[in-house]
């Protein structure tokens, strides 16, 4: 029966002007349209109208009511997809027989369990920009990136960005504004090691600091220097201190303030690659940059 059903109102369609009525219907929606527009907008004699419009409401695809001196008709949108239903249902034990996939699309089988995203371990870029002044900074670019920062500290702020996925940091520690330096940061010590053998492979030099605090953060890290100069730190975070290096702050107004490490970056002031030695044999430079 629901078949049957299904078959005649399908084919209350299967004539063009029936159809483009209905059509008209379907995008006209809840407002409906009185037969005098529809005729207008089709072209077409109202007496062919009528008589058209009359098999549709046989078939239960259009109601009509009257308003003033006006019939209007909307489409029946209820009995179009109890019509489409018995097809889908069909084409749904047809595509669990045969798993076509363009059926499946249709009408996917609801038993089968989804497959669960994988999980990504996209690294996250890192930028460190040196700032003179940190609270008009701080200003910018939580205006920039629409968020606050993650991390808010009296010479250090930092985002913690997922679209785009960065970590974007800005100290005021008596640097020359501008980058700092940039690095990639990673979620465990064993994509730490695989990005270090990458970069041993590729024989490019390395600095392994190893353990360290710096920029309010316990991190594991190596460095390297790209050949414009540019430092790039490469890191996992562990956690978080109190102080910028893990050290005991320089008390307010002391003269130790201005003399204060700027971020993690070691000195290389000679060279376009951070040597490869211990991080004991090369000793920390004064004017160190910052971490994540």
């Amino acid at each position: 029966m629901e078949t049957n059903n299904a078959a005649a109102k399908l084919a209350a369609l299967a004539q063009p002007t029936r159809l483009d009525i209905f059509r008209a219907l379907v995008v006209a929606g809840a407002p409906a349209l009185p037969a005098g527009a529809l005729a207008e907008q089709l072209g077409v004699a109202p007496p062919v109208l009528s008589f058209h419009l009359k098999e549709l409401r046989f078939a239960e695809l259009v109601d009509s009511e009257t308003q003033g001196r006006y019939v209007i008709y909307r489409a029946r949108f209820d009995t179009m997809n109890a019509a489409r239903l018995p097809l889908l249902k069909t084409a749904a034990r047809a595509a669990r027989r045969r798993t076509h996939p363009a059926v499946c699309r249709i009408w996917p089988d609801r038993r089968a369990t989804p497959k669960p995203p994988e999980r990504s371990n996209m690294k996250r870029f890192h930028v460190h920009v040196a700032v003179d002044d940190l609270a008009q900074s701080t200003r910018f670019y939580s205006a920039l990136f629409g968020a606050a920062p993650a991390v808010e500290k009296a010479d250090y702020v930092k985002w913690m960005l997922d679209d785009p996925r960065v970590n974007f940091a800005i100290s005021a520690r008596g640097q020359s504004p501008g980058v700092n330096h940039l690095g990639l940061q990673v979620d465990s010590d064993d994509e730490l090691a695989a990005l270090k053998t990458q970069h041993n492979a590729a024989a490019l030099a390395l600095f392994d600091e190893g353990e360290t605090s710096c920029c309010y953060a316990h991190s594991n890290k190596h460095w390297l220097t790209d050949p414009q100069g540019v430092a790039w730190e490469v890191y996992h975070t562990m956690g978080a201190v109190e102080t910028f290096n893990g050290a005991v702050a320089p008390s307010c107004g002391s003269s130790d303030t201005a003399k204060a490490s700027g971020c993690c970056v070691p000195a290389t002031s000679t060279a376009n690659t951070i040597d490869t030695r211990s991080a004991a044999a090369v000793a920390p430079a004064t004017n160190e940059l910052a971490d994540p």
